[in-house]
């Protein structure tokens, strides 16, 4: 894998193509994740979902320990990285892969054990495990793809792996295999992302070992590791605790209302995510840029997410009671209250993001484990009197202190407070959408009033944006059509269109602010 430089207009035209992905590919994946999830729901049972989660989150810590900080450390570079450093990275995450699955299939009788399980389904947790050899593989493609700003090619493979887990998932579980029918379509997805992924890169996996270059790597990899693996505890409350606390049936309601916010939310928010560390990596020592840049990410995180979360706090019990078996119902309570776990994470992520290109991966690991101990001594302190409802507010607390901490420390950092200014921007306006859609709800009952709330709702949205917003819509705007190939001149032109209404909007909006008339 040979690294390429970019210029200025390389790195803007790139940044621009990988977001315009979430705004598509991912639109129609997410829709198609969340329909999926819906109808597994009806197929498999709460105990078996939660067993299945058990078995994922085991499989996100050996991702964890085998590759994320390996691959962190060498997108966040600002050297060039060789095709030998690609080679001993890779190198470096298989033998540690070797030693977790060894240690996931020696572990695996025990934690049947714990969890009262039977042994199909104990096995679930080794035949998941060895999916860390293909999550270890396809990082280093994701890894040279993400340096080179190719965020829309990454977007391809993602899209191709959620059809192909959604496709396979639905299909075996309608043979009646149960746990089974995701545990293959997992495997399936990641070895379809893989194959991808290094057909982008236009390379093939290789390994190879440089005592000197591992001995770097590893040196920047421990602290972005600990951040990552403290994250990864976090998340095992979800499961790992709230089984062992109450029951593998609790575990799958919590793992299936998560599931829900990932689908729409949470996983739009990860490939910003990534967009947003890499760029504000490259301008980590320019500081008007680098603040510049990150209000553009609240910006722009703040627009794909928000109304999506209002609309799910509104409509899920709907979805619920229309689509889910009597064993889900509990679902969407916890859908509506951990929306605010979500909104959290939606103010706090760029401010991480940030914390990370910066290197400070100290200050995530103290924000990681102050939110950690929270949460624990929450859940642990108010289960018994509240069940899931306590689970929920603990959830609530740990992400607050998390959205906090990361706001506050870039604030100590920088000298300045993070620039949430784009972001409230959104907020009024998603206010505004959220007043118009239940209005226009109110007017018409049943079916038809849903669907007048959500299209009104949705045009005030637009609308609101363009007033509170008008600035960062034109900025937006302009990088979209910047991205689109020539062959889409008709849509370039509807988006420049757009792009000069939202240009006039915020000069007209300056001029009332500074005059005081129109």
């Amino acid at each position: 894998m040979k690294e390429v430089s970019l210029s200025g207009e390389e790195v803007r035209t790139r940044a621009a193509r990988g977001a315009m992905s979430v705004f598509t590919r991912h639109a129609l994946v997410r829709l198609m994740a969340f329909g999926g999830t819906l109808v597994l729901a009806r197929m498999i049972d709460p105990h078996t979902f939660g067993v299945f989660a058990l078995a994922q989150f085991v499989l996100l810590l050996a991702n964890g320990i085998a590759v994320g900080g390996v691959t962190t450390a060498l997108t966040r570079r600002r050297e060039t990285v060789t095709p030998l450093e690609y080679k001993t990275a890779h190198s470096i995450q298989l033998a540690v892969a070797v030693v977790i699955f060894a240690a996931v299939a020696a572990a695996t009788p025990l934690l049947a054990l714990a969890y009262d399980l039977t042994a199909s389904e104990a096995l679930a947790f080794p035949a998941l495990g060895s999916a860390v050899f293909l999550l270890a593989s396809r990082s280093i493609p994701t890894a040279a793809l993400q340096r080179g700003l190719r965020h829309d090619l990454v977007a391809v493979s993602e899209v191709a792996e959620y059809v192909t887990y959604v496709a396979v998932s639905i299909g075996l579980a309608l043979a009646g295999l149960g746990l089974w029918a995701l545990v293959i379509a997992t495997l399936l997805r990641y070895s379809v992302a893989t194959v991808l992924l290094y057909r982008a890169a236009h390379a093939w996996p290789a390994v190879a070992f440089d005592r000197p270059i591992a001995r770097t790597i590893v040196r920047e990899t421990l602290p972005q590791q600990a951040a990552i693996l403290l994250g990864l505890a976090q998340r095992g409350i979800n499961t790992t605790v709230v089984a062992a606390v109450f029951n593998p049936a609790a575990a799958g309601l919590v793992g299936m209302a998560l599931t829900l916010l990932d689908s729409l939310v949470l996983q739009p928010l990860a490939l910003l995510a990534n967009i947003q560390f890499r760029l504000l990596a490259r301008v980590q020592d320019d500081a008007d840029q680098f603040r510049k840049l990150l209000g553009q990410s609240f910006f722009v995180s703040s627009v794909v997410c928000m109304p999506i979360l209002i609309a799910a706090i509104i409509l899920f019990p709907l979805f619920v009671t229309i689509l889910f078996p009597p064993a889900w119902y509990e679902t969407s309570y916890l859908v509506q209250v951990l929306s605010i776990s979500s909104f959290c994470y939606l103010v706090g992520m760029p401010s991480h993001q940030a914390l990370k290109a910066l290197g400070d991966a100290g200050s995530l690991i103290i924000c990681y484990i102050l939110s950690l101990v929270a949460q624990l001594v929450i859940l642990l302190g108010v289960s018994g009197r509240f069940g899931l409802q306590g689970f929920a507010v603990a959830n609530i607390i740990g992400t607050m202190i998390q959205m906090v901490f990361g706001l506050v420390r870039l604030r100590m950092i920088t000298g300045r407070f993070p620039p949430l200014a784009p972001f409230a921007g959104v907020a009024l306006a998603a206010a505004i959408a959220t007043t118009v859609g239940l209005g226009a709800a109110a007017l018409v009952s049943g079916t038809a009033g849903v669907v007048a709330g959500v299209l009104f709702g949705g045009l005030g949205y637009l609308v609101a944006l363009f007033v509170t917003s008008a600035g960062q819509m034109a900025t937006i705007l302009g990088l979209a059509s910047e991205s689109l190939p020539a062959r889409l001149a008709k849509l370039r032109g509807m988006i420049d269109a757009l792009g000069g209404i939202a240009d006039r909007c915020h000069v007209l909006k300056k001029r009332v602010l500074r005059d005081g008339r129109w």
